[in-house]
């Protein structure tokens, strides 16, 4: 999985083929172990992988570039925490692409999606046309805990078929490390237990009714 390391190294029959970011050689790895098998009527590749690779070797578009901003408009890797994630992608269209969409999450080091975002439609009209570039920019409220995040950009025809590679951005949340998922705000009050507890105030006594006057003789 690309979320799990920053580098990485493709071997290919002894040598070294790609070395560079994740996602970059998981699709030189997908051109070069893949793309042949599609065309052997008898590839056993699961639906899915299936997808993948053909997205790979003839996409309908390529995320060109994925990146953050700042509140200043700079590009960064590193975010104080609480502060807004501004996440940005650029998108070129390499063949009409019937309904196009695209989707972002964001995964902790240890691989947990920390959250997935829904589906954006990218063309009114239901089709982007070759040549065309699109930009997409996101907000999104940030209360992830310190720690390292990988930021995955996917683009897709209808609601699940890829239609290009995926395109990693790494992020870094600064301050102190602690457990948990989410920052939250929260309050915590104490009490004394041990504190000896009020007495009941003790049920009131009925007030008698009135004797009966005797009956005269």
């Amino acid at each position: 999985m690309t979320q799990y390391c920053e580098r990485a190294l493709l071997l290919h029959d002894g040598e070294i083929d790609t070395i560079g970011a994740p996602d970059l050689v998981a699709e030189r790895y997908y051109d070069v172990n893949l793309s042949a098998m599609l065309d052997r009527p008898d590839h056993k590749l699961p639906e899915m992988s299936s997808k993948i690779v053909a997205a790979i070797a003839d996409p309908h578009a390529r995320i060109v570039d994925g990146w953050l901003l700042d509140e200043d408009g700079e590009r960064i890797d590193k975010l104080r925490a609480g502060a807004t994630i501004n996440l940005h992608a650029a998108v070129r269209v390499e063949r009409e692409w019937p309904d196009p969409g695209f989707r972002f999450q964001i995964a902790a080091s240890d691989g947990r999606v920390m959250f997935a975002s829904d589906r954006v439609a990218l063309a009114p009209s239901g089709t982007a046309p070759a040549g065309e570039v699109l930009e997409i920019a996101a907000s999104v409220e940030n209360r992830l805990p310190p720690g390292r995040y990988t930021i995955a950009y996917d683009i897709f025809t209808g609601e699940e078929t890829p239609a290009g590679p995926t395109k990693m951005a790494r992020l870094e949340i600064g301050g102190e490390k602690r457990g948990g998922s989410m920052l939250l705000d929260y309050e915590v009050s104490v009490s004394n237990a041990n504190a000896a507890p009020e007495p009941e105030p003790e049920p009131a006594s009925p007030t008698p009714a009135p004797a009966a006057p005797e009956a005269g003789g």
